[in-house]
């Protein structure tokens, strides 16, 4: 009967060390997954100059049919227009504070 309680005890440490490595590769893999999605949203940013430069007559197509500039033309990225936009107002601002001072 002894030897029973033993192999019935060496049975249930035995499952429970199962479990616990199951449980331990489970989350591993969904860690993993986590940080393999991470990197692939990443990589689907499209590159998108910063400005593009068009000379007169150049023709583009576009989603709404084709455009062609009529002179030459300087077109910026939206990223870039936000930046030159909060630094005029930036300078702007310390403008202000400076003839308030005086």
């Amino acid at each position: 009967m002894s030897n029973f309680n033993a192999n019935a005890k060496n049975s249930r440490t035995k499952s429970t060390c199962l479990r616990l490595a199951a449980l331990t590769l489970t989350c591993g893999a969904l860690l993993c997954c986590g940080c393999v999605s991470i990197g692939g949203t990443a990589s689907l940013r499209i590159y998108q100059p910063q400005t593009l430069r068009l000379q007169a007559g150049t023709e583009v197509a576009t989603r709404d049919g084709q455009y062609q500039a009529q002179t030459d033309e300087v077109w910026y990225s939206a990223a870039l227009y936000e930046a030159r936009a909060r630094e005029a107002e930036a300078l702007a601002a310390a403008l202000q504070q400076l003839r308030q001072q005086k």
